[in-house]
């Protein structure tokens, strides 16, 4: 069975990657960030003290998240198969709602420091629902074009951007919020 390339490169490592189409600085960037946000999981998560509980483990699941955000990335830019290339960028949309999600988790938890209420967490899921439900559908990625090896963002990747902008007003309330306190 014939695999789909990506036509900017040809096959090289493993078969699956070429590391020359990359920037040169990126493999200089993204790993040390991949390698201290995993670094700050472990150390965060497994750490003893229990009066941060809540705070600490959202995160440590939003460092998690964010590596493995941070390495979807770079497979990004070096893997070759375009049937890897778009579920990368497909993952990427799920990644971003995750980060989302577990980032204002952490900073309610952190500001007030207790969980999130239940009606905060039932907005929140409800916000998150229809990226995780229509993930799979068009209406997350339209297509694929093998020439410039990238995804045709569908109209999900809109309502991403709107709740990654509606995240950080809610971020800038609870600032200045706790700030009068």
């Amino acid at each position: 069975r014939e695999v789909l390339l990506c036509t900017d490169a040809e096959v090289s490592d493993f078969q699956i990657f070429n590391f020359s189409i990359a920037p040169d600085l990126l493999l200089y960037s993204y790993i040390p960030i991949a390698i201290l946000s995993l670094f700050f999981a472990i150390f965060i998560g497994t750490s003893k003290n229990d009066s941060t509980g809540t705070s600490k483990k959202f995160f440590s699941i939003l460092s998690l998240v964010f590596t493995v955000h941070v390495l979807n990335e770079l497979a990004q830019w070096v893997v070759v198969p375009a049937g890897l290339m778009y579920f990368g960028w497909g993952l990427s949309l799920l990644l971003h709602a995750l980060i989302a999600f577990f980032l204002l988790n952490f900073v309610i938890s952190f500001t007030y420091n207790k969980p999130p209420s239940f009606r905060t967490n039932l907005l929140t899921t409800l916000l998150l629902a229809p990226i995780i439900i229509f993930l799979p559908t068009r209406l997350s990625l339209l297509g694929f074009d093998t020439d410039w090896c990238g995804a045709i963002d569908g109209p999900l990747w809109s309502y991403m951007y709107l709740l990654e902008i509606l995240t950080t007003i809610i971020f800038l309330v609870l600032a200045i919020r706790s700030h009068f306190e």
